[in-house]
């Protein structure tokens, strides 16, 4: 391939590059624009919902008034389209299905003729109102911005509060229309007290972690006089004075006094609604006023990219027929006649060849055709760093060949050469793929293995022993060679773990050559001679 397609693949990548950038830069610029739009969606969306739920609340509160009253139903009926206008809402803001209170017409007909059971009119409702309330928890989860998701969440409080309100209320209701017992009325109104006091605790504290302003308008909500007047019939409830009113008119009054209550929480949650969809509303306003500038200026940060791109490869391939056109006329000079050279890719790769065989030649014993000294040292540091990181264990063989001189000596350096040569043959055979094996100098070698202790690496060091020391070498026709095995602590670095190693080959050349010797081993008795001679 020629040096200028080379060049014109890099401004391919180069190029693809940039327009991939653009692409992703765009894509997140837009997805920031459609969330904040999606918050915006999930407002109004939450907001039918709880306008939903209140609707449903008060439907609830009359119903119980009108369930087994002949008469009774007027209340609950003119509460109809009010209901129906809130479902009819949530529907079109995507909050709700089409068909999810489809029963309700139906349950209303019953109820309408007098053939409705109070506690199933009142479960119906209370199931209905749950479901919805956990769909408003679960979309305001689901809010990416974090702030709004709390404001979210602290409405979604408000609400479950609001409704042990109008469980109250319902509770209430259904205990003083006539006909109901009285008896335990006051006990059940108390405990339904205390369910809406620690659902208004969580609705507070929801709404101090969205907003303080919010939190403080809950609170002011939960002290307001409305409430007090609640807490003051349920007081009453408990001295007996509202044992003797179960009329149909105490219930209305009931129901209209919590009713209160629950409006006042009401205005308070819709206010600080009214706020945090403001706030998200300036957002995604702002995100659809600068999303053109944004662009913009992606755009032209890409364009500027491209140029400088583009100028740059347009200098270097003119440098190289530049360099071409030189080459060529440098040759034509020197040999007499004009030379094709091409766009100096030929000389190039002649180069990069060359620089790979110096640098394989610098790391290499040109003898043994092992690692050097220069080539082993930089890799046995990093498997020594790797094991301390990971604390896997590591060891180093040192192997010196016995009375190597002699055979120099009697036979000539050709025959130790030959020697030298076969030695690291039998080390090859021996070793692992993963291991790494250098000459050291003169007759000593070393063999670094990773994921080896000490014990196991003592093993394959007697295995090579015996196996060097049943060779046939030619001249002379046997060696043996002695070994210094030591494992690497925390701490080591290469230079102590050879000191280690280098101490265990001393003691084995010291206690007659021909063993493998552990640094481990520091028995006086042993004194290193740590297995038998071969």
């Amino acid at each position: 391939m020629r040096l200028k397609t080379h060049i014109r693949i890099v401004g391919l990548v180069a190029f693809g590059g940039l327009v991939v950038g653009l692409a992703l830069l765009l894509r997140a610029e837009l997805g920031a624009l459609r969330d904040a739009r999606e918050v915006v969606r999930s407002f109004a969306g939450l907001h039918a919902l709880s306008e939903l739920v209140h609707e449903l609340q008060r439907e609830r509160g009359l119903a119980g008034m009108s369930a087994g009253s002949t008469g009774a139903h007027v209340p609950v009926v003119a509460q109809y389209p009010r209901t129906d206008a809130a479902y009819r809402a949530a529907v079109e803001a995507g909050a709700i299905g089409d068909v999810e209170l489809a029963p309700l017409r139906m349950q209303r007909r019953q109820w309408s003729a007098g053939s409705g059971d109070p506690e199933s009119v009142r479960g119906y409702y209370t199931a209905t109102i749950d479901r919805l309330l956990r769909m408003v928890a679960e979309q305001a989860r689901d809010v990416a911005d974090a702030g709004l998701r709390k404001a979210l969440l602290a409405q979604s409080e408000l609400l479950r509060s609001n409704e042990a309100l109008g469980s109250l209320r319902a509770l209430g209701v259904r205990a003083l229309v006539p006909g109901a017992p009285a008896h335990g009325f006051a006990a059940r109104v108390r405990e339904q007290l205390a369910v809406f006091d620690a659902a208004a605790a969580r609705a507070v504290e929801a709404a101090q972690a969205s907003e303080a302003a919010q939190g403080a308008r809950l609170e002011r909500a939960l002290a307001d006089p409305a409430l007090a007047a609640v807490r003051a019939a349920v007081a009453a409830l408990d001295a007996g004075e509202g044992d003797a009113r179960v009329e149909l008119q105490a219930a209305r009054e009931w129901f209209d006094t919590v009713a209160a209550a629950m409006d006042r929480l009401r205005h308070a949650g819709d206010e600080g609604m009214a706020e945090t969809r403001a706030q998200a509303e300036t957002a995604a306003a702002e995100a659809t006023a600068g999303l053109a500038l944004r662009v913009l200026l992606v755009v032209a940060g890409w364009v500027a990219s491209c140029w400088l791109v583009l100028a740059s490869l347009r200098r270097l391939m003119l440098t190289v027929d530049r360099l071409g056109r030189e080459t060529r006329a440098l040759l034509a000079r020197l040999d007499g006649a004009p030379t094709d050279a091409g766009d100096l890719q030929g000389g190039f790769m002649h180069l990069v060849e060359r620089v790979e065989r110096l640098s394989a030649q610098a790391s290499t014993d040109p003898l043994t055709r092992a690692l050097n000294r220069h080539g082993f040292e930089p890799l046995a540091h990093a498997e020594l760093l790797r094991a301390q990181r990971h604390a896997r264990p590591l060891a180093l063989l040192l192997v010196d060949i016995d009375y190597f001189k002699r055979v120099n000596d009697e036979h000539g350096h050709s025959a130790g050469d030959a020697a030298l040569r076969e030695m690291a043959l039998l080390v090859r055979r021996a070793m692992r793929a993963e291991d790494l094996f250098a000459r050291w100098g003169g007759e000593e070698f070393v063999v670094l293995a990773p994921e080896t202790d000490e014990a196991a690496a003592a093993q394959l060091a007697d295995k090579l022993r015996q196996a060097i020391a049943q060779h046939d070498f030619g001249r002379p026709r046997h060696l043996t060679a002695s070994f210094g095995v030591a494992q690497a602590t925390t701490g080591d670095d290469l230079g102590r773990l050879f000191d280690r190693a280098d101490a265990a080959l001393y003691r084995a050349k010291a206690g007659g050559r021909n063993r493998v010797c552990r640094a481990g081993d520091d028995s006086p008795s042993a004194q290193g001679l740590r297995l038998v001679q071969g």
